[in-house]
């Protein structure tokens, strides 16, 4: 699938969330030397973000990121398989060639404007997406604690279904991406901060946790985040009919792109 000009197929993360233990068994004896060898057998760049890498909300429950970034399908299966068989323990059964049944559940973070797409119209999409990974997927209530405008897609399979489903879902992002709906900045990591005291008492020096590139950090208070403003636009009538677009296809991608209510 060939993206925009301005995105590549390896500029969108394929994010899975996996616990504190699921990393160690990930890493094993050879730590980071178990993790380079996977890129290196899958062709992807395969990241685990933890600890000081990751925002406060992550740490507080013990939740690590494994991100992948592929310039294929290919790729990025064949490192989301070998990451769930070590996370999920079955890495010897694989090398043994034996075939495990045992049914697992995986959740993968997706931006939250992109979740009523990956539904579909009347779920067409979603059943689809069970019906080609054998896996039963569905969305998560609310966003992931701690992070804005993300949310968790839970996967209910066996290993090999688990990393056809995500690989699947991370598709139909692609598409997402293709068309618009998607951009890079709805990957940022906004970590939802503490409100601040009217008062001013958290200090003007007070600076927030979290490494550079990978979470920011908003510092403003929930009243002023949930804040809503209307905005009136006047334009032509000529305008008009360009703006909404034939059958509201306009107008629908920029509610989606805006992240607001419009109104004609």
């Amino acid at each position: 699938t060939s993206l925009t000009p301005t995105m590549n197929a390896s500029d969108i993360p394929c994010r899975v969330l996996l616990s504190v233990n699921q990393v160690q068994q990930v890493l094993g004896d050879r730590g980071e030397d178990a993790l380079r060898r996977l890129r290196m057998d899958s062709g992807a760049n395969v990241q685990l973000l933890r600890g000081p890498l990751l925002p406060a909300a992550f740490r507080a429950r013990d939740e690590c990121l494994a991100v992948a970034l592929a310039d294929n399908g290919r790729c990025l299966r064949k490192a989301l398989l070998a990451l769930l068989q070590r996370a999920f323990g079955q890495r010897r059964a694989a090398e043994a060639q034996e075939e495990n049944v045992e049914e697992h559940v995986l959740e993968v973070m997706i931006p939250e404007v992109a979740c009523r797409h990956l539904v579909g119209a009347r779920g067409d999409r979603i059943k689809l997406l069970r019906e080609e990974s054998k896996c039963d997927i569905h969305l998560s209530h609310g966003n992931v604690a701690g992070i804005a405008a993300q949310r968790r897609v839970k996967c209910n399979g066996t290993v090999a279904n688990l990393s056809e489903a995500v690989a699947r879902i991370h598709e139909v992002l692609m598409e997402f991406a293709q068309i618009g709906i998607l951009s890079l900045r709805h990957f940022d990591l906004q970590e939802v901060g503490p409100e601040i005291p009217s008062d001013g008492s958290a200090g003007e020096g007070a600076r927030p946790e979290g490494g550079p590139g990978i979470a920011r950090i908003s510092t403003a208070s929930s009243a002023v985040r949930n804040c809503r403003l209307a905005v009136r636009l006047l334009v032509t009538a000529d305008e008009c009919g360009w703006l909404i677009g034939k059958r509201g296809n306009k107008i629908h991608k920029l509610r989606e792109l805006a992240m607001v209510g419009t109104r004609e």
